[in-house]
């Protein structure tokens, strides 16, 4: 009967060792995945502003006038009461 209590406390004690070691496993790669994501989140983040940046130096609309205007050959303008087709007209000239 003394070994089998031996046993018993000894399987027990085992038990709830191996219960403790694993919490603390398991905090330690819940704390290695909470870092792991914000680094990837960081790393997305960088690489969307470097995105922007990149697009933002393409955009044609950020061009000077003056090399717009030197691009094109005449530009043509109508008052507000100007026909469609007069409109037409000046632009097919």
């Amino acid at each position: 009967m003394r070994t089998f209590l031996r046993r018993s406390a000894i399987g027990i004690g085992l038990a709830l060792l191996s219960s403790a070691a694993f919490a603390a496993q398991l905090e330690e790669v819940q704390a290695f995945v909470g870092k792991f994501a914000l680094y990837i989140l960081a790393l997305i983040a960088v690489a969307a502003a470097f995105y922007m940046y990149t697009m933002r130096s393409r955009d044609k609309r950020a061009a000077p006038l003056t090399r717009i205007f030197a691009e094109s050959d005449t530009i043509h303008s109508v008052g507000p009461d100007t026909l469609v087709t007069e409109c037409v007209q000046a632009m097919a000239t």
